[in-house]
């Protein structure tokens, strides 16, 4: 039985049957799951603060892996010496052990504030999101 399909022109209309594949369906897309770090954020804190039952950034890489994770949101308050920018070398190490395990990267989080009526304060936020 077809189905019809009008955007308010008649024009516009088409008819799909239930036979045939819509055209904005791909059997080959998928949506790829990513946790957010903060979802460790005792153990990656505990790690931070050189806590023996901590968890590294490293170790939640391979935590996700294992559990089946397409990506990765690292966040990035748990990068060492946050809010300074991780050194070429660790981002470098970190992207690597990503593309080794599979993963994607999905984003990062970090703490900025664009609405302070402190226009000094605001800059730097601004500052801080494009390092």
């Amino acid at each position: 039985m077809p189905i019809g399909m009008t955007l308010g022109n008649s024009s516009l209309e088409h008819t799909y049957s239930s036979q045939e594949p819509l055209p904005f369906y791909s059997p080959t897309s998928k949506i790829k799951l990513s946790l957010n770090a903060w979802s460790y954020n005792m153990p990656l804190f505990n790690y931070i603060k050189g806590k023996t039952e901590g968890m590294s950034l490293f170790q939640l890489l391979d935590e996700r892996a294992r559990l089946g994770f397409d990506a990765i949101d690292p966040t990035g308050y748990f990068f060492l010496g946050y809010p300074e920018v991780p050194k070429t070398f660790f981002i470098n190490d970190f992207k690597r052990r990503i593309f080794q395990l599979g993963l994607d990267g999905s984003g990062t989080g970090i703490r900025a504030d664009f609405s302070p009526a402190n226009k000094k304060k605001r800059m730097a936020d601004m500052e801080l999101t494009k390092q």
